[in-house]
């Protein structure tokens, strides 16, 4: 998942700037859907978007079902990648 390009200003009102970069941030949106555990990637550093890895496992169910459904309604790009172990 990467993070949000931007949110909605109507979203912001009342929000602190750390709030604000909790909704923008993949890694946040995880914790959202009670991520246990994940990696945050900046390859590429300043030039490209964080991107948050969750792994796929029988006890992430709950939390990639989440993503899967919910992440782009709300601004997330999801991407689906295999590693070979």
């Amino acid at each position: 998942m990467s993070d949000k390009v931007s949110i909605d200003p109507t979203e912001m009102s009342g929000m602190s700037t750390e709030e604000i970069g909790v909704a923008l941030s993949s890694a946040g949106f995880a914790r959202k859907c009670d991520a246990a555990s994940f990696v945050t990637d900046w390859d590429g550093g300043s030039h490209t978007k964080p991107k948050t890895f969750v792994e796929v496992t029988v006890s992430n169910t709950e939390t990639l079902n989440c993503i899967l459904e919910v992440a782009s309604k709300e601004g997330f790009p999801v991407n689906i990648s295999f590693k070979a172990l």
